[in-house]
């Protein structure tokens, strides 16, 4: 058996000094950088947020993940701008911000959030942004030469921000209204003798659906349930076995239905129910019918259960926006019926603090703080309304944010989805009426997109009927 030399014993010996000695400046450097990394301040490694969520719906988180567990982060240890309010928990590494507002369309947000390390207490301040999605919006064009077959009337999609070109999703010879559903438009359209139908077309691959009305009568008051499907409106002076005309009724139309029929909603008993007004509860099949008689109603329009009565209340000004929550007035009050909670809840308007010879028009209700959004027509010297302006009424006070050119007046206005943007219908001094039947407007129109915090207008189209309004 071969033995060692003195040579080979040196190298050997050398190389065992040699493997402690590196062996002790690892581990020495890895304590340093661990004591380093221990006494460095938290540093954000990810965040998370579903920005389509963040625009449709409150209750939203946004969570700022960190490098290593952090003391509990307060809200404000947090701002958020633009401002919105929120609550905040900790979570080992995880701050978790919880939204309590729907935030706006296209917009850039920056999150900072001081912090410190739950072992080192090393302090650190944490900066995120992200920008929230665009959407579309729909508006509808018709023929400016007054006479059906001259030009086809036109339902124009565009970009909130304007960023891609408009398009024509849909035309037809004349388009009495019109309703949106994810990525499924309905239309209701005239003949040359005025007769309505429903047509309902699947924008991703362009094909038509002619929808089956069990009962002749005009087809009116189309609208959308949003992401469930639906599609509803009224149909007047039904005719009936005896010859007779019924009241005007509810139908809808399932998307789910293969059939392509629609279908009428009844009453208890599958009696008539008649509709002077209505809307579908925002994310649900529900809808709030109001009858002749001004009574209220919640009914399930997929189900055959009995209808809930809301009580009679003389005007309904629509839903708050991302609630259930239904705002309706009577002669000596206004009332706020919570759907989901089943309770009601009454309420004085805040005063505007408008020129008194200014004429109140529409009023849309934007939070659960009484603020709202409403229209004046504004006199000349002649005392004639000959224009218009709209004003947010808040905490604050009352603040203009929209008036168009002189001469010009504001027709309707309407609330986006998540309470952020007013869509403006505007028409000039020399309009023409378009003598449609049913649902008459006037040529030329123009819907203007306000920011109702910044009074900018994001954008401007031609026509009307904007798909919120619906």
């Amino acid at each position: 058996m071969p033995t060692e030399t003195r040579t080979q014993r040196r190298e050997l010996s050398l190389f065992r000094r040699t493997s402690i000695v590196v062996v002790v400046v690892l581990a020495v450097t890895s304590g340093i950088l661990g004591a380093a990394n221990t006494l460095q301040g938290p540093r954000l490694s990810s965040a998370e947020i579903n920005g389509q969520g963040a625009i449709s719906r409150t209750g939203q988180r946004l969570i700022l993940h960190t490098n290593q567990p952090v003391a509990h982060v307060a809200e404000d240890q947090i701002s958020i701008t633009p401002s919105v309010p929120f609550t905040t928990t900790t979570s080992g590494n995880d701050v978790i911000i919880t939204l309590d507002d729907m935030l706006r369309y296209n917009a850039d947000y920056t999150v900072s959030a001081s912090m410190k390390s739950l072992y080192s207490g090393a302090p650190a301040t944490l900066e995120y942004s992200f920008t929230t999605p665009d959407i579309d919006v729909y508006t509808l064009t018709r023929d400016p030469g007054g006479v059906a077959g001259d030009e086809p009337d036109r339902v124009v999609r565009s970009s909130l921000s304007g960023a891609t070109p408009s398009e024509d999703v849909f035309t037809a010879g004349r388009i009495q209204e019109y309703a949106v559903s994810g990525s499924t438009l309905a239309m209701i359209v005239l003949d040359e003798q005025d007769r309505t139908s429903l047509v309902v077309r699947d924008l991703s691959t362009g094909i038509d659906t002619d929808v089956h009305v069990p009962r002749a009568g005009a087809l009116r008051y189309l609208k959308s349930s949003g992401p469930s499907g639906l599609f509803g409106f009224t149909v007047a002076g039904m005719a009936q076995p005896d010859g007779s005309t019924s009241p005007t009724t509810l139908f809808v139309y399932d998307l789910a239905t293969p059939n392509g029929v629609a279908r009428q909603v009844t009453g208890a008993g599958g009696s008539q129910l008649s509709t002077v007004a209505w809307a579908f509860a925002p994310g649900t099949t529900s809808a709030v019918v109001q009858d002749y008689d001004q009574q209220l109603y919640l009914v399930d329009t997929i189900t055959e259960s009995v209808p809930s009565p809301l009580g009679d209340h003389a005007e309904v000004h629509g839903f708050i926006p991302g609630t259930v929550e239904l705002v309706v007035s009577d002669l000596d009050q206004s009332t706020v019926i919570d759907l989901q909670a089943a309770k009601s809840r009454t309420f004085i308007p805040r005063t505007a603090e408008v020129d008194r010879h200014y004429y109140p028009g529409k009023r849309l209700m934007i939070d659960h703080e009484n603020s709202y959004i409403q229209e004046f027509d504004i006199p000349d010297e002649n005392r004639q309304y000959s224009t218009s302006a709209l004003y947010l009424i808040d905490s604050s006070g009352t603040r203009e944010i929209y008036r168009p050119a002189p001469t010009t007046r504001i027709r309707n206005v309407c609330l986006s989805p998540n309470g952020k943007v007013a869509a403006v219908e505007t028409m000039p001094e020399s309009r023409q009426d378009d003598d449609y039947p049913n649902i008459p407007s006037y040529l030329p129109m123009t819907t203007y997109f306000v920011d109702v915090a910044t009074n900018q207008i994001l954008l401007a189209r031609g026509g009307w009927m904007p798909d919120w309004c619906q």
